[in-house]
């Protein structure tokens, strides 16, 4: 006869259940959180890459904007020329230095005149004017720019190969059209520069220029306000691929060209193809941490903006929170595998005394049969009870046999149901007995 000692781990209740029960619930469990977290990984990349994307939008319309506003505000001085104020030069002067007093965004302003257009330049060539509002020559080249607190004049350079102007004649040249032109970053005057200028023209011929400078510390500012507002860094890249300015501390990256960078192979075909907006995961060659880019071409000025945000930001807050979950359903996990095992010995232990008893019942052993003596009322209780009731019947019918055995043939078993047939029997044999 099998006892509880040879029954298998893997047959026994207590197998059963810690096998079929408690260790699917757990991994459903795991399961569950292992697919509500993949499930959150996935959405926070999604909803990151669409708000890098919004992102940079809204920071490309913001310098769309001031580049907009630069060429506008050359334009407007082009127009004052074109209006009328073309060859007074003290009031063309006096414009270009109200432009610096008005608008603090700007590092310079300027006119340059065709040389000798009006035919007036050798009335020009006195101290009062050269290396002022004129050059040695008495052309008209006021620049006005910031030096320190002050607002200094001096004639403009490089009129013949600088884009700001040379290129600005050429554009228009080509294309018989007034065209503004952004010119790409450089030293002048000592500083880091930008040039937006606007052709002065009339009746199809090209007079000269006006424009207006921003510096380079300018423009870096905003983008590092921006980075403080937003915690993404920033790249802004010119038409001709030479980096503007960027947000990275330590990069120096100002002027020079993406091929010259470690950025050659990560922002070369995105410059190729900057018409098209662009939302990637990538790791950054400087770093070698992974980041998610942004791209956007700016109009104005052909710029290419770049914002970056790292991974690690996007997903931190998703792996604290699956990290506190990770705790809450480790936690629960012991609870249940402590509650199901505290369970299943409680099961175990009771059925496993019934069973001891039952066996003793089965060989004739009626004595010492010990109930539970559990307060719970479940099947256990009532198969020990059962038991009980057959342990009584036993000796039941071994004290009657033996005082049969002993001559006593008035010992008579009052039947249990009307299909007592043992006491039938018992009393039976009494009566023949007798």
């Amino acid at each position: 006869m099998k006892t509880t000692k040879s029954i298998r781990f893997i047959d026994s209740l207590k197998g059963r259940i810690l096998l079929f029960l408690t260790l699917p619930t757990i991994m459903i469990i795991l399961a569950i959180v292992f697919m509500i977290a993949q499930s959150s990984f996935s959405s926070a990349r999604q909803q990151a890459e669409y708000s890098l994307k919004q992102a940079t939008q809204l920071v490309a319309l913001e310098i769309e904007r001031r580049n907009a506003n630069a060429i506008r505000t050359a334009k407007m001085m082009v127009l004052a020329q074109e209006e009328g104020l073309f060859g007074n030069r003290k009031a063309s002067s006096d414009l270009a230095h109200r432009v610096m007093n008005e608008f603090s965004e700007y590092t310079g302003a300027y006119f340059g005149y065709e040389k000798d257009i009006n035919g007036k330049d050798e009335l020009f060539t006195s101290n009062e004017y050269a290396g002022k509002t004129a050059d040695e020559s008495g052309r008209f080249l006021p620049y006005w720019y910031k030096e320190g607190n002050n607002l200094v004049v001096t004639p403009l350079a490089d009129m013949a190969t600088s884009l700001y102007y040379d290129g600005v004649k050429k554009l228009f040249e080509k294309n018989n059209v007034p065209l503004p032109l952004v010119t790409e970053p450089y030293v002048y005057q000592g500083k880091m520069i930008v040039e937006q200028t606007y052709p002065i023209t009339r009746n199809g011929e090209f007079l000269g220029i006006a424009g207006v400078d921003r510096s380079l510390t300018d423009i870096e500012q905003l983008l590092q306000q921006i980075k403080q507002k937003t915690k993404r860094d920033i790249y802004l890249i010119s038409r001709d691929g030479r980096f503007i300015s960027t947000t990275i501390k330590g990069a120096e990256l100002q002027t020079k060209l993406i091929n010259e960078t470690q950025y050659r192979n990560l922002f070369s075909p995105i410059y190729k193809d900057r018409q098209t907006p662009k939302v990637f995961l990538d790791s950054d060659p400087i770093s070698d941490d992974t980041f998610f880019f942004s791209s956007q071409l700016i109009n104005t000025g052909e710029w290419l903006l770049i914002i970056r945000e790292s991974e690690k930001q996007v997903l931190a807050p998703i792996e604290e929170l699956f990290f506190k979950t990770s705790v809450f359903v480790s936690v629960g996990v012991v609870v249940l595998i402590l509650l199901s095992l505290w369970f299943v010995r409680s099961i175990s232990l009771r059925i496993h005394n019934v069973m001891l008893k039952a066996e003793k019942i089965a060989i004739g052993d009626t004595s010492k049969l010990v109930g539970l003596g559990s307060t719970v009322q479940d099947e256990i209780h009532a198969m020990d009870e059962s038991l009980d009731k057959v342990s009584t019947s036993y000796a039941e019918i071994d004290r009657l046999c033996s005082l049969i055995a002993e001559g006593d043939f008035s010992a008579k078993m009052e039947k249990r149901s009307d299909s007592d047939s043992v006491a039938d029997s018992i009393n039976f044999m009494s009566k023949r007995r007798k």
